[in-house]
């Protein structure tokens, strides 16, 4: 009985030798398994702020672009719509304009400027006479000045010599307030 004592002794060692590896292998296995899943779940992290950061660095390239685009818009306005009415000088371009197309002037006409919030409208009529391709390339004419200027009223109508039209328009010319009448 003694040495069925002693392998009984033996073999519960044994199985605890083998119990207390299968706990800490299960341990170290379940502990690696953890460790796996954290790393996992950090990666997956940095991958979605990475492709968070990525989108951020589109966002603010096309937010640059469109204020690039912007200013360029308002820089164009600010050249287009300057501080000085200098109304001789557009009056002196748009008689020009007038020659150049052979067109006669019955009339120019500038009328009292018009206060807005930030600019000032001046409309001009303008009476002229001549065939209706040389009335139509002077209109095209004055959309292509350096100047902001917008058809306001506009009539065309026959005369009765041959192929002769009367042109009659209000066009608005532009001009920014200037920073003194602000602060007046």
């Amino acid at each position: 009985m003694a040495t069925l004592s002693v392998k009984v002794i033996d073999r519960s060692c044994l199985g605890v030798v083998i119990l207390t590896f299968l706990l800490c292998g299960y341990w170290l296995v379940g502990h690696g398994l953890k460790q796996e899943r954290l790393f996992r779940q950090e990666k997956d992290l940095l991958a979605k702020q990475l492709n968070d950061t990525k989108l951020a660095e589109m966002n603010i390239q096309r937010l640059k672009a469109s204020t690039k685009a912007i200013t360029n818009q308002l820089s164009n306005l600010n050249r287009q719509i300057p501080e000085d009415a200098e109304i001789g000088t557009f009056l002196r371009q748009l008689d020009g304009l007038v020659k150049k197309r052979g067109v006669v002037l019955v009339s120019m006409q500038p009328q009292p400027a018009v206060k807005e919030k930030l600019y000032q409208k001046i409309p001009i009529r303008l009476s002229c006479k001549g065939p209706f391709v040389s009335l139509y390339y002077l209109l095209q004419d004055l959309d292509a000045t350096d100047r902001l200027i917008i058809v306001e009223k506009m009539a065309i109508g026959k005369l009765e010599q041959q192929g002769r039209c009367l042109l009659d328009v209000t066009v608005l010319v532009f001009v920014r307030e200037s920073q003194l009448s602000k602060v007046r």
